[in-house]
């Protein structure tokens, strides 16, 4: 899955001053892109980068496998890496690429793509007469920047608003919040606090798992950069503003320091005790992959559901607005054998079985939409949201910078100071962090 917190600048930092096109390596590519790869192809072993491991790893293989039966000519050689990006574009850069690669942060696209590490797939994808509606509209826009394709999108991430039947019940609500008022009403009442005034319970935090500032300002109807990739925006028209300002305001009826207290005594995300599974929040905003936590360390005893997160009033309601992240699948500029890492990539993306089993275990969903019409979840309700706002054209795609990532560190920074009542003026605040932002764009891609 992609990262679960707030997207973090590693990889833009990692690129930034020292990019080089991978095209200064003096070995010759065994093949181009666009050259042609026959049945009757030469015995060719391929690297196939990936960032997943353990169990996870193995139920990605048989995505490999059913290409390798498709072409008895390929051998792949899957290896698995940690820090993905910041590993690989730094290979990319001094000429030792792997000839293919998963990509699985959508906020550094746009710099790869500015810096010409990854190859663009338009004129190869048109050659073979690759339609991209039929993928879902939001992960195929996560493959592109300045209208060209760099990635084949193959999973993805939702992200919904988890809540916990029987406490909303104890609460007296029968059904899930649609408005943010309803949100404040619920935490209000769900409030409980120990015996010496210290937080036990809250009905709903914005900052349970991290910072979801991205997401959080396209549900308010902004965004952190401009359609060009050269532009910050999120200080501009107030949206990420209201956001705060309203996650102020659970930092207002607790103290700083009682969330921190509360904070504190969270146990591990990826556990039994988990807040949202352990009780400690009765909703969470999150990704689908908490979906899967309750049957996993619960033996799925939690009575819980999900529905899209409300947005404001007039901008965004629970039912137009979902924001996503997602992975794809790309080739590094300067692939010994990029024209079969085409075939390869372009294969397994489109495997509308595997790619169904797969993403059902990893607890992803799938980029296909075949794969997502075949994948047994759908008669799940508590999965059946998920795969519905996939499919729909309300799912929300970020931009992404020419820069990367660049306003990721300085954001969450500014949050946390606002949040503590470091901030005397939001507006100014925002501004000129926008302004630093901008400045670091500037002088990576020039105004």
């Amino acid at each position: 899955m992609t990262a679960r917190f707030r997207r973090l600048a590693a990889v833009a930092t990692a690129l930034t001053g020292t990019l080089l096109a991978a095209a200064c390596t003096s070995d010759k590519p065994a093949s181009g892109l666009t050259d042609t790869v026959t049945e009757q192809h030469a015995p060719t072993t391929l690297e196939l980068w990936t960032a997943w491991s353990g169990a996870e790893l193995t139920a990605f293989k048989p995505l490999v496998a059913a290409c390798e039966k498709k072409y008895p000519w390929m051998t792949v050689n899957l290896v698995p890496k940690e820090e993905l990006e910041k590993v690989a574009l730094a290979a990319i850069t001094a000429g030792n690429p792997p000839d293919a690669m998963e990509y699985r942060d959508p906020g550094s696209l746009g710099q790869a793509a500015q810096q010409k590490l990854l190859q663009p797939l338009d004129e190869v994808a048109s050659r073979d007469q690759i339609d991209w509606t039929q993928f879902v509209p939001a992960a195929e826009r996560l493959s592109t920047f300045g209208g060209k394709h760099y990635t084949i999108p193959y999973a993805f991430d939702v992200y919904g608003l988890f809540y916990d039947v029987d406490l909303l019940k104890e609460a007296g609500f029968d059904k899930p919040p649609t408005t943010l008022a309803e949100i404040d009403a619920i935490n209000a009442k769900l409030t409980k606090r120990n015996a010496d005034g210290s937080l036990a319970r809250v009905g709903f935090l914005p900052d349970y798992a991290g910072s979801y500032l991205s997401n959080y300002a396209a549900l308010w109807g902004g965004d952190i950069y401009g359609a060009d990739g050269k532009s910050a925006v999120f200080a501009t028209g107030g949206k990420l503003q209201a956001f705060l300002e309203w996650e102020k305001s659970f930092y207002t009826t607790y103290t700083p320091q009682q969330l921190r207290t509360f904070k504190a005594t969270f146990g591990e995300f990826d556990s039994a005790k988990n807040p949202w599974l352990a009780g400690k929040v009765a909703m969470a905003y999150d990704g689908e992959w908490l979906a899967a936590y309750p049957k996993r360390y619960d033996g799925g005893r939690k009575n819980w559901g999900v529905v899209p997160m409300p947005g404001p009033d007039g901008v965004a309601t629970g039912e137009n607005v979902t924001p996503i992240s997602g992975n794809g699948l790309a080739i590094p500029t300067g692939s010994k054998h990029a024209a079969e890492a085409w075939a390869l990539i372009k294969c397994m993306a489109t495997d509308t079985t595997d790619l169904a089993t797969f993403n059902g275990y990893v607890a992803n969903i799938s980029a296909l939409k075949s794969a997502i019409a075949l994948d047994p979840r759908r008669a799940d309700p508590q999965w059946k949201p998920f795969l519905d706002l996939a499919s729909s054209g309300r799912a929300v795609v970020l931009g992404s910078s020419a820069a990367g990532d660049v306003a990721a560190d300085p954001l969450a920074a500014f949050e946390e100071s606002y949040l503590n009542g470091k901030v005397a003026d939001l507006p100014a605040g925002l501004t000129k962090v926008q302004t630093e932002v901008q400045g670091q764009i500037d002088g990576s891609v020039g105004p």
